[in-house]
């Protein structure tokens, strides 16, 4: 019995060595496999922002499939609703125009005043920046200060 527990706790060891040696070959294969964890670990963490997630009473602005069509000079404030306990993520994009995105996380407790600018992501045509959602929610807006309209899209986060 013992000598077959040695043999086993051998193989086991054995199979492990290998395993290393293969893993820190010079061809990168760690990196893929520190990628892949990566990955794996940010998908269960992370979601989509979907366009459910958004509502607004703003006039002049259209939520249509994943975009957001905007009137010239305007502003549109989107409330993002309370999630679950992964980031909601997106990336918001210009389609056609130039355009501004700024998001304001919901108060957790704490009084915090953002000034007009902070927070600002100035978009120009086909620009985009990636955005990040925690539980809580709060207000996505987005401006039009241009003298055409605006459409931005809202995509999968990279």
């Amino acid at each position: 019995m013992t000598r077959l527990l040695f043999l086993l706790i051998f193989v086991v060891a054995l199979s492990w060595g290998l395993l290393a040696v293969g893993v820190t070959r010079s061809n990168g294969s760690i990196e893929r496999v520190s990628a892949s964890l990566e990955r794996s670990i940010g998908a269960v963490l992370r979601m989509d922002l979907e366009m459910s997630d958004l509502s607004t009473t703003s006039p002049g602005c259209s939520l249509s499939g994943r975009r957001v069509a905007l009137a010239s000079r305007r502003t549109c404030r989107l409330r993002v609703g309370e999630g679950g306990f992964r980031v909601r993520v997106a990336r918001i994009s210009m389609g056609q125009g130039e355009g501004e995105a700024r998001f304001e996380p919901a108060d957790d407790g704490e009084t915090r005043v953002l000034q007009p600018e902070e927070g600002r992501h100035r978009l120009p045509q086909d620009g985009a920046f990636d955005l990040s959602v925690f539980s809580d929610g709060g207000v996505l807006e987005l401006r039009c200060p241009s003298d055409r309209d605006c459409r931005f899209t809202l995509r999968r986060a990279q």
